[in-house]
C-alpha cells in the first residue's frame, strides 16, 4: 500500500498554519480552562474551525483525492463550518 502523503511546496506551507492554529487553538482552551475564560475558550473554538478550513487544501494538495477512502472522506466530512 502507497502511503497516501506527498507533500509538496503548496500542501508544506499549508501545513504550516494548519499545525499552528490546532496548537493555539488548544492552547488557549488550556488558558480558557485554567482562568475560566469564556472569551479564551471561543476563541480557541474560532481558531480551531479556521484551521479545520485549511485542512481539505493541504489534503488535496498531498494527493488525498487520488485514494478511495481518502476521497470519502475529504468529501463527506464538513471541514467547511463558513456559515457556522
Amino acid at each position: 500500500m502507497d502511503f497516501p502523503f506527498s507533500f509538496g511546496q503548496k500542501s508544506s506551507l499549508l501545513l504550516i498554519f494548519f499545525f499552528h492554529g490546532i496548537v493555539f487553538s488548544f492552547l488557549l482552551l488550556r488558558k480558557g480552562i485554567l482562568f475560566n475564560n469564556k472569551s479564551s475558550k471561543w476563541l480557541s473554538f474560532l481558531l480551531f474551525l479556521c484551521a479545520m478550513y485549511i485542512a481539505p487544501f493541504m489534503l488535496g494538495y498531498a494527493n488525498w483525492y487520488s485514494n478511495k477512502i481518502t476521497r470519502e472522506i475529504l468529501f463527506f466530512v464538513p471541514f467547511m463550518q463558513v456559515l457556522l
